[in-house]
């Protein structure tokens, strides 16, 4: 397909040519952006043509430039180009995975970027991904405004939140202590019946109707949307965050808190909208506010310390500290000291301190990588959750604590306790509750989301202004297997993100370390498929031979070969021989 494409430098960037008319400039309240030397913040227009397309000067300081002339008009064709500023236009052959931002991104580069960045650019996010990641990104935008450009956008972020939403509609409205509801800001018509049971301040009866009322004075302001469907948890909480930004009104709301609401996220951690984290989340929900400690399994990278934090910030030792240590990460001789703290000078150059379980009174301790401790460590922790108290090196006597136990391991516990290597009563006694931390590779729909996530915050990171991932990189994080999973992902848009020229898209080629990885994989399986061939087909030779030799005797052939009858029998199977 035919794509508008722009270089400048070394970055290179293809849109796709659109279907009406549309402006170009630097600033990123234009249809295409150009954040290059020399193109003015509103450049030009370009109107799409059978052929190609026409560019138009808006007034630019440098006009357009094609073969060393400035002028004010140009058909853009193939073979043709054309200069804005430094950045060069021309019209080439792509396809469509090598397009711009199929999956964009929010950088906040500038406080006016983040306050133009408007309902087109969300919009593209509905439109092109999973509405979940949708939400996210609004959530990034809105975030970003201050309350003034809220006010001044609430009509176009209503409606994106509408489409982010899948709702029929969504509304916001007052209703005064002595009379009728007034609708401030609507997106879609809402009926009758449902007008006048908000405006009587009665609940609506039907699955597919969500209100959250806040007070602001006299006054009662809320926001209300009617689904084709019941809403899920997320739409809930979503509609929950709307009803505090757009209306404007902090405080808690007047309507019941849902369930999923009980969850504090900690921040920048991205809730995945997966079937394996929705169930997880669901669990977690459900125990959080027990005092039950919690032993947390997964692998390597799958993001054990967010969701303790998230247990932390969630349950009832929340507003204590959340202390937390890599039990691998410390030399055993240090370990006791550290976890248990040192009373008075035990010895020469041993310095009295407070140990970890002391610093999480009333709080959180996180034991990180629990099936690394020593034998002796874990005698005495299990003494400490036993009895709830710790004896400090030197000290005679113990001291009680208040604090609730988060243990993690990428082991398998179960298996170690078995071989005598880790403790069976500690591990009971670990498991109060014990969650299983999914791995990537088994919720893959939460890799979108978090790439886009990732990316957004190493761009702020690295002040850079990176516009999105194309969808044929998007393709490859897709298919890349993930075995250092989430921290692995993070690390590779990281590096990613370091390496792309600012103010492009994130390639194929950001992600070479990937691409050589997906390929020495499939090597790998070619290989190990062709041998396995020159096996079965060695095999298949000596059987035949055998049962030829034994005028087709079994138990003789086995014999010649070497195997039992059984054997034979199972390799025959395998084979399809006889």
């Amino acid at each position: 397909m035919k794509a508008l494409t722009v270089r400048f430098e070394s970055q290179l960037i293809r849109f796709a040519l659109p279907a009406g008319e549309v402006r170009i400039g630097s600033a990123h309240s234009n249809d295409i952006a150009l954040p290059f030397p020399g193109v003015s913040r509103v450049h030009a227009r370009l109107t799409p043509t059978p052929g190609g397309a026409v560019l138009t000067d808006l007034g630019s300081k440098n006009r357009l430039m094609v073969n060393g002339s400035r002028t004010d008009r140009v058909e853009l064709g193939p073979g043709v180009t054309v200069y804005l500023g430094h950045a060069m236009l021309t019209i080439e052959e792509a396809s469509t995975g090598d397009l711009a931002a199929a999956y964009p991104i929010a950088t906040g580069v500038s406080r006016e970027s983040r306050e133009l960045r408007t309902e087109t650019h969300t919009r593209g996010i509905v439109s092109g991904g999973r509405r979940s990641a949708a939400a996210l990104a609004f959530v990034r935008d809105v975030e970003q405004l201050s309350q003034r450009a809220v006010r001044r956008g609430l009509q176009s972020l209503l409606a994106t939140a509408r489409d982010v939403l899948g709702a029929e509609c969504v509304f916001l409205f007052e209703r005064p202590k002595h009379g009728e509801i007034a609708l401030t800001a609507t997106a879609g018509m809402p009926d009758d019946a449902l007008l006048d049971a908000v405006s009587a301040g009665a609940r609506p009866q039907r699955d597919g109707v969500r209100v959250i009322t806040r007070r602001s004075g006299r006054k009662t302001v809320g926001i209300a949307a009617l689904f084709p469907r019941r809403p899920s948890a997320w739409e809930t909480d979503f509609l929950e965050y709307l009803s505090l930004k757009l209306t404007g009104v902090e405080g808690d709301a007047s309507a019941p808190v849902p369930p999923a609401a009980s969850l504090t996220i900690p921040e920048g951690m991205v809730i995945g909208t997966s079937g394996a984290m929705a169930a997880l989340l669901e669990e977690i929900r459900a125990t959080v506010r027990s005092r039950l400690d919690v032993l947390l399994l997964g692998e390597t990278g799958t993001g054990k310390e967010l969701i303790a934090q998230l247990i932390h910030a969630s349950g009832p030792t929340s507003n204590g500290p959340f202390v937390a240590i890599n039990c691998a990460a410390i030399p055993t001789e240090l370990l006791e000291a550290e976890l248990f703290g040192v009373h008075g000078r035990v010895a020469t150059g041993v310095d009295p301190r407070i140990g970890r379980f002391t610093q999480a009174e009333g709080g959180t301790i996180f034991l990180d990588e629990i099936g690394e401790l020593t034998d002796i460590l874990q005698a005495k922790l299990l003494r400490v959750l036993q009895e709830r108290e710790v004896l400090p090196l030197g000290a005679k006597t113990p001291r009680t604590i208040n604090v609730r136990v988060i243990a993690a391991s990428n082991r398998d516990l179960v298996a170690r306790a078995g071989e005598g290597k880790f403790r069976a009563d500690l591990y009971y006694r670990l498991r109060g509750l014990e969650l299983h931390l999914p791995p990537l590779r088994e919720r893959k729909e939460d890799i979108v989301p978090l790439a886009i996530s990732f990316a957004s915050r190493a761009a702020r990171n690295y002040g850079k202004n990176v516009r999105g991932l194309s969808r044929r990189a998007m393709e490859l994080l897709l298919s890349h297997s993930w075995p250092g999973n989430v921290r692995e992902l993070q690390a590779e848009i990281a590096r990613a993100v370091l390496t792309c020229a600012d103010g492009s898209v994130l390639q194929c080629d950001h992600f070479a370390s990937l691409r050589v990885s997906s390929a020495s994989a499939r090597a790998s399986e070619s290989v190990n498929a062709d041998l396995q061939s020159q096996i079965d087909a060695v095999e298949r030779q000596a059987i035949e031979a055998a049962l030829h030799a034994t005028n087709g005797n079994k138990t003789l052939a086995a014999k010649l070969l070497g195997i039992t009858r059984n054997g034979l029998a199972l390799k025959m199977v395998r084979l399809k021989l006889g």
